[in-house]
């Protein structure tokens, strides 16, 4: 779609890429609050707003409108109330920042280029609206609208997915009513908008609900149909009204042990096959909407969330008490397990583990082996064999008195106060009567074994809060290395970590591998999710605590995300098999920092390594810098269309994409036939883009706040849309070609059966092979880039293989085209 206007002279503002660390501000009053709100939207930096505990009653809306977005860059906001007087710690409990309105005020939140997050708030007849305007122009990767432990009642949240995905998690709406003056039905307590911007992505927008629950209120999903419908993942949630159906959709539903009672799908949505685990029964709350005893929302939900379960629910409490989580916001305090208590350090007998969990195995049902052992932290117990279950059960390590739980935000201060020490061998192992049951294993350390936990056999195990390898604490003992730290060996449904601070694992000191994700007689390592966790670097965050390879996958549609892998004497993470297919591997700090200077350690050969037939892999909005070698490498072995988009590589000692043979591989025909199953191996070595033009204009045509043009060609198979991906950064690599170190924006081409005649000149380029020749043009925004900055790019074709980065094209300001200078008239 066409979204240009005529502008005069524009002065071009200065270029600063955005602070690494946040800009935080402390309010405790309405007009501080919006004095803070102002100053997030030009303070050029990510944006944390500290409101303070109380209750604030609301005349007029609080906004934060990034109208300055594509010339002072926009960064993260959060929003998270709760907070003491000083603005140093923050509270859990519901409602210790309340907005209050009698007149629909709203807190408003308008951002294109910015991800944008809202914590521990209650907003009472107070609406919260996030949104990014339709039409607006969009980053090259979405960013995110998000919600945690919010609370609003008698109003509504909307937000508009324009360039945004959607996430809320440990959220209750309540008593739904509707934003004045929009198009939702009567009594909406949550309404969204899974909008697509076809000019950027290639899919609508989503919504990702977990653990949440709208009573009395509805949610309503709104689609642009005649683009494609966007999709919505339901996970843990109760959605309940007094009459009428729970939900109306204008999009796909994929929902997961949910509660509702109907939903209205219109426009051709519909729910997506997979879902299960859903019920209809009266959710049977009190009147904090907490499950009451006997309610068939206990122990009714799944860990098997995409980036794991969070800590803690709602209002602050253990988000998983007794065998599963709840269905809701809020969790019951009804445990229904058995407990089993170590209280020494020997391997057999009474009191000892080995006993523990022998009582446990001939339990039935799910059963927690607690601790309670006499004596200073930390406490080892020399196992004699593996520790092999039969029945599901915890191993809450956390019970042990001294145990701490880890607060770091980029480190690891856990001090785990049970350590299981191996003599070679196996520690804990789940046997294959278990079923379909599942070990938890948390706040554990373990050292000295060949594999420390081997999950073979039953679904949806959760490896959280431990620690493989390094010093417990910060004077304890240093553990010697594993072999393996976790391996997940045919079996599925698996967290290791979590969107928690607290479930972080630290992985290190493996000599073979920390994470192995595989089949096993063929089958399984599939649907897991590595999560949050630090693997191969050590408890400061950017130490090395190497591992041979940080993460080796040979299964499928496995998530890998939020996790700080670095410091690995191999790859940081390797696919491989034609097993290895349709993993995500997105927002990951993979390797050291990008800037000038970094603490982190990389790893030693490649950031992501794809191999022997591995296909269909996403590589997403990851951190990849400092490598020992390439920071992507798909090797001519690997089958195709593994993606590589939106990620920030620099620093790297060799390519940041590298596909086929070592080295740059230059443009050749693409192949147009290929293995249905794999793809064309190495990506189908897909062309890059060849840029020719980069240039500032400073008048005429071009679109609002995006006076860079950048034009060249792209030559490949016939067909299309192929999406074109701009990155930028300060310098090109020795050898001519960029690692894409900002992405700035995306775009798509389709190649047409066609010569391409610069120019509509006499001199063409014709049609081979099935390949032929486009041109492009595309606009860039004066906020991220500046002239003499260096911009590359990456084609990345229909199917999703990608390209490596092209050469490099310095920004350079338009030439003086006056045609009253040009003729002579300055003289």
């Amino acid at each position: 779609m066409l979204r240009t206007c005529l502008l005069g002279l524009i002065g071009l503002a200065a270029f600063s890429p955005p602070a690494t660390a946040a800009t935080e501000y402390c309010v405790g009053t309405f007009g501080q609050f919006q004095a803070a709100l102002d100053d997030a939207e030009v303070d050029i930096a990510d944006s944390l707003i500290k409101v303070r505990a109380g209750t604030y009653t609301l005349s007029n809306d609080l906004s934060y409108a990034t109208n300055l977005e594509y010339v002072v860059p926009a960064g993260r906001l959060t929003i998270r109330g709760g907070y003491d007087v000083g603005c140093n710690n923050y509270s859990l409990t519901p409602g210790a920042t309340t907005l209050v309105s009698s007149n629909q005020s709203k807190l408003s939140i308008r951002t294109s280029t910015g991800s944008a997050t809202v914590a521990g708030m209650t907003f009472q007849g107070t609406h919260l609206r996030m949104f990014s305007p339709v039409l607006s122009d969009c980053p090259s990767q979405r960013r995110t609208i998000s919600l945690s432990r919010v609370r609003i009642d008698q109003a509504m949240f909307e937000a508009i997915g324009w360039c945004h995905d959607v996430m809320v998690e440990n959220s209750l709406f309540s008593n739904g009513v509707t934003i004045p003056d929009t198009n939702y039905a009567a009594s909406t307590g949550v309404g969204i908008y899974l909008a697509f911007d076809e000019d950027s992505y290639d899919s609508a927008s989503t919504l990702t609900m977990v653990n949440s629950s709208v009573i009395n209120g509805r949610l309503d999903l709104i689609s642009n149909d005649s683009q494609g419908l966007g999709t919505a993942f339901l996970y843990n949630s109760i959605f309940s009204r007094d009459a009428g159906n729970d939900i109306t959709a204008e999009a796909n539903l994929l929902a997961m042990n949910s509660r509702f009672d109907g939903i209205t799908f219109e426009s051709g949505g519909m729910l997506l096959p997979g879902s299960s685990g859903n019920v209809s029964a009266a959710p049977q709350l009190d009147s904090s909407y907490v499950p009451q005893p006997g309610s068939a929302m206990i122990n009714a939900g799944t860990a098997i969330v995409p980036d794991g379960l969070p800590s803690v629910d709602h209002a602050g409490g253990d988000r998983v008490v007794g065998p599963r989580v709840d269905i809701g916001a809020l969790e019951s305090a009804v445990d229904g397990s058995g407990t089993f208590t170590v209280t020494n350090t020997s391997s057999a007998g009474t009191g000892s583990l080995a006993k523990a969990l022998e009582n446990a195995n001939l339990a039935p049902g799910f059963n927690r082996i607690a601790f309670n052992i006499p004596g200073s932290c930390p406490r080892t117990i020399a196992l004699a064999g593996a520790l092999q279950v039969h029945e599901s059960v915890s191993f809450d390590g956390r019970s042990q008195p001294g145990s701490q739980s880890n607060s770091s935000e980029i480190g690891f201060n856990a001090v785990p106060c049970v350590v299981l020490s191996g003599a070679g061998g196996i520690g804990i192992e789940a046997m294959n009567n278990i079923g379909s049951g599942y070990v938890a294993a948390n706040g554990l350390a373990f050292e000295g074994f060949d594999l420390a936990i081997a999950l073979a056999f039953g679904e949806g195990h959760s490896i959280h809060g431990n620690q493989f390898g390094g010093r417990i604490g910060n004077s304890g003992p240093l553990l010697s290395g594993n072999v393996q730290a976790i391996g997940l060996v045919g079996g599925g449904l698996t967290v290791v970590g979590g969107n928690s601070l607290a479930f972080r694992n630290l992985i290190g000191g493996s000599s073979d591998v920390g994470v192995l994700i595989t089949t096993f007689l063929g089958a399984g390592g599939d649907n897991n999710r590595v999560s949050g966790n630090l693997i191969g670097l050590d408890k400061d965050g950017n130490g090395a605590l190497p591992n041979g390879t940080g993460i080796r996958i040979n299964g499928g549609f496995n998530r890998i995300s939020g996790n700080r892998i670095g410091g690995n004497t191999v790859d940081g993470i390797l696919l491989s098999g034609a097993s290895a297919e349709s993993n995500e591997i997105t927002n990951n700090s993979i390797g050291g920092g990008l800037g000038a200077l970094s603490l982190t350690a990389g790893n030693g050969r490649m950031g992501v390594m794809v191999q022997s037939d591995a296909h269909d892999n996403q590589i997403t909005d990851n951190s990849i810098g400092r490598n020992g070698d390439d920071g992507v490498r798909i090797m001519a072995s690997a089958g195709g269309r593994n993606r590589i988009a939106g990620n920030r590589i620099a620093r790297n000692s060799a390519l940041g994409i590298d596909l086929g043979s070592n080295g740059v591989s230059n443009n050749d025909p693409d192949p147009q036939f290929c293995d249905p199953t794999l793809g064309c191996a190495g990506n189908g070595g897909q062309n890059f883009p060849v840029i020719e033009t980069a240039q500032l204009r400073s008048s005429g045509f071009f679109p609002a706040g995006r006076p860079i043009r950048v034009q060249g060609t792209l030559r490949s198979t016939i067909g299309g849309p192929y999406r074109l991906e701009v990155f930028a950064g300060s310098s090109c690599d020795d050898n001519g070609h960029g690692e894409g170190q900002t992405p700035i924006m995306a775009s798509f081409l389709t190649i047409d059966n066609a010569p391409y005649c610069p120019g509509g000149g006499p001199i063409c380029q014709v049609c081979d092979s099935f390949n032929c020749t486009a041109a492009f043009t595309i606009w860039l925004p004066e906020a991220e880039v500046a002239i003499g900055d260096t911009l590359t790019m990456t084609a990345t074709s229909a199917s999703g293989s990608t390209s490596e980065f092209s050469t490099c094209m310095s920004v350079t300001e338009e030439p003086d085209n006056d045609l009253i200078f040009a003729n002579g008239f300055d003289n």
